[in-house]
């Protein structure tokens, strides 16, 4: 299953009577001329309707710099399927190619400039639906905890290659979603303790005395947060393990937002000496319960309000990790200001993490595509005080690796998953379709996660 030969190869500028190259021809030096967007090779796949393969290019680039695009047969149309080759060495590139975008052209991407790179090899793959029963699998847990690496689980477990896999189809007419079969690790075992502990704490809160602003913003009453903490074990988790991945599992931590202390009281329990600071002078006394609970775990609790919280940061000490989670979504006009002077508090090799909601989620591009918005509700908005407290602008995973090191981290990792699917008890229905699309395109995921060194 999977591996195909069947391709023609056409040098445009080195090879006059223009002959077919077929696959024993290669390794091959393409040489470029030296004009951008010249077409220097052109590949002919010989696809069927509707056929959708993959294609992996051995290329050691010398010089320059090369483009790869998808072309339909008549070079008439391109396809928003475009790879810049510009780092120096041997390297791999993957290209998917779907019917009718059934050829590849590879031209130079420089001006004035030769480009000069070896194709080494053209691995084709042909694609192909792949069904399972996701109860059976022992890799469901993976699935949803870690689905960038989806595809490869589910293609060891069926004994496949993994670019074979065009989509998957999960026969399963509802999956449980069992919360100490996912997190039955150390640390998942204390994040599910802190979660059923605060659960009971929201028998105590009073949605009356939350502030109009909270309310304005769509912070809700029990209920809601009751969902939100269920939801956010998995962001607690994934933070707690990336942190593990730099190595660092102790030391002084900041955490500015923590609002129901379910990412602090975690962290103190693991082993950091750990100070939060959020505005719970602005949010009513229906969140001191969270404040003195964050207190008796051991958090140094910082109760400040809209005008004084960065004065506030300011005067704190200095911080082996900062994180702020579901924070930069809140900040309007741009997060510079305010991640520039938390920053300054980190030390040097110090770590910051951020997470927030995804814009290129499954459910926001549902929304685009049936015309709806992907923010929060307009009345509420419209109708509220100044300043809202709701999402202004959400991020890209890739806008997030961005923003991280343009603020001078180094080491950036990003993780991408789902937390919307942790508030059911089940999935079902479109909930496993998005679980599906989720496992084929990570970056549909609900929530990114990054974690970069300040130097």
């Amino acid at each position: 299953m999977g591996q195909k030969n069947l391709f023609h190869l056409q040098l445009l500028n080195q090879n006059p009577t223009h002959e077919l190259l077929s696959p024993s021809n290669l390794p091959i030096k393409i040489e470029t001329n030296p004009k951008a967007w010249d077409y220097t090779a052109h590949i002919d796949f010989d696809l069927e309707h509707d056929e959708n393969i993959i294609v992996i290019l051995e290329i050691n680039l010398i010089q320059g710099e090369l483009e790869i695009l998808s072309v339909s047969k008549d070079n008439k149309s391109i396809h928003k399927n475009e790879l810049k080759i510009s780092e120096q060495g041997l390297r791999e590139y993957k290209m998917n190619i779907k019917y009718p975008f059934s050829d590849l052209i590879i031209r130079n991407y420089e001006n004035d400039s030769v480009s000069i790179c070896n194709l080494n090899s053209i691995q084709i793959f042909k694609q192909e639906i792949v069904s399972l029963n996701i109860n059976e699998t022992k890799y469901f847990k993976n699935l949803i905890l870690n689905p960038e690496k989806g595809k490869h689980l589910i293609a060891k477990e069926k004994n496949i290659n993994f670019n074979v896999i065009e989509n998957i189809e999960i026969l399963d007419k509802k999956v449980e979603i069992k919360l100490d079969e996912i997190f039955e690790d150390e640390i998942g075992r204390i994040i599910l303790d802190d979660y059923y502990h605060r659960i009971a704490l929201l028998e105590n809160f009073n949605y009356d005395d939350v502030s109009a602003q909270l309310k304005n913003a769509e912070y809700g009453n029990a209920s809601y947060y009751k969902i939100y903490l269920k939801q956010s074990i998995i962001r607690v988790y994934h933070l707690i393990k990336l942190l593990q991945n730099y190595g660092v599992m102790n030391g002084k931590l900041l955490e500015v937002g923590p609002l129901l202390g379910n990412f602090s009281v975690a962290l103190s329990k693991i082993g950091f000496d750990v100070t939060a600071i959020d505005r719970y002078k602005d949010m009513g006394s229906s969140f001191q319960i969270f404040v003195e609970d964050q207190r008796s775990n051991n958090v140094r609790v910082i109760e400040t309000r809209n005008d004084e919280e960065y004065k506030d940061i300011d005067n704190l000490g200095y911080f082996d990790v900062i994180i702020a989670m579901a924070v930069i979504e809140h900040i309007p006009h741009t997060p510079k200001h305010f991640l520039e002077t938390i920053i300054k508090k980190i030390k040097p090799r110090g770590l910051l993490a951020i997470d927030t909601p995804n814009l290129s989620s499954y459910w926001h591009r549902v929304n685009i595509n049936n015309d709806k918005s992907v923010f929060q509700d307009l009345e509420k908005q419209f109708n509220t005080s100044i300043p809202y407290g709701g999402h202004h602008r959400e991020y890209t995973g890739e806008e997030l690796i961005w923003i991280m090191e343009n603020i001078g981290c180094s080491e950036v990792k990003l993780r991408r998953f789902d937390y919307n699917l942790l508030q059911f008890s089940s999935i079902s229905g479109v909930h496993l379709k998005c679980l599906e699309e989720i496992i084929m395109d990570p970056t549909k995921s609900d929530t990114i996660l990054t974690v970069g060194r300040i130097n």
